[in-house]
């Protein structure tokens, strides 16, 4: 005959085995709400796909991507730049040059967008300014935007969105030498109802008026935006905590 467990006994290891279950469930969920990023294709992110002769290049054209105004693929000589991967850039000169790519994927709420692309400029030219974009469209018709831009007035950057949502996380490592490239990061929050929701999702490279911008190596992801888990987990400790203290 087995012996009887005292009351006291037995509320010690029901509150016991609520702690661990607890504790259990938290670890759990802290596992589960964290996600990796996933990426974006991004066709000749590289700009290579295009042979170019050394210090030559092509006017208006840059393979899997769409050219607006005095843009197109470089292959700079040594002096002029160095590419951060292959031989080619892509270059957009004055305002209206726009290098532009749409990307097939549809825009998500509650979404963080976050787009590097190295930025700079050739030695021969004497000043630099620059603008990316992520856009989208319906159709032809722009219904949303995030954007960073530098200007000549150094590295100061404006970010936003067309909705009136602040686009932070912007990060360029200052204004770089002539000839060489810097990477800008863009991130955009897109929110619960961005007014582009759905639409095709594309990246833009845009030079500024008088000067000529050169980009290589673009890169798009995205992460949906996470759950307010680590709080939770921290309400669950409390709770085990309280809850030992009364075994």
């Amino acid at each position: 005959m087995k012996p009887k467990m005292k009351p006291k006994m037995k509320l010690k290891m029901k509150l016991k085995m609520k702690t661990q279950t607890i504790l259990s469930l938290g670890i759990t969920g802290a596992m589960f709400t964290g996600a990796s990023a996933a990426t974006i294709t991004i066709d000749n992110a590289g700009f290579d796909a295009t042979s170019v002769g050394d210090g030559l290049f092509t006017a208006g054209v840059v393979t899997d991507w769409s050219v607006a105004g005095g843009g197109g693929t470089v292959n700079p000589t040594a002096a002029n730049a160095t590419p951060t991967s292959g031989d080619n850039v892509a270059y957009a000169s004055d305002g209206s040059a726009v290098v532009s790519q749409s990307t097939g994927h549809a825009l998500l709420a509650d979404t963080i967008y976050t787009l590097t692309v190295n930025v700079g400029s050739q030695a021969a030219f004497d000043d630099l300014s620059w603008k990316i974009q992520l856009v989208t469209l319906d159709g032809v018709t722009l219904t949303d935007y995030a954007q960073a831009f530098l200007n000549d007035d150094g590295p100061a950057v404006t970010t936003g969105t067309q909705d009136g949502t602040t686009s932070a996380g912007h990060v360029y490592g200052g204004v770089p030498a002539l000839g060489t490239l810097t990477q800008a990061t863009l991130t955009w929050t897109t929110g619960a109802a961005p007014t582009g929701l759905g639409d095709d999702l594309t990246v833009r490279l845009i030079g500024a008026a008088g000067d000529q911008a050169i980009f290589d190596d673009v890169a798009l992801s995205y992460v949906p935006v996470p759950e307010p888990s680590s709080t939770a987990l921290l309400g669950l400790g409390g709770l085990a905590l309280i809850l030992r203290r009364r075994i």
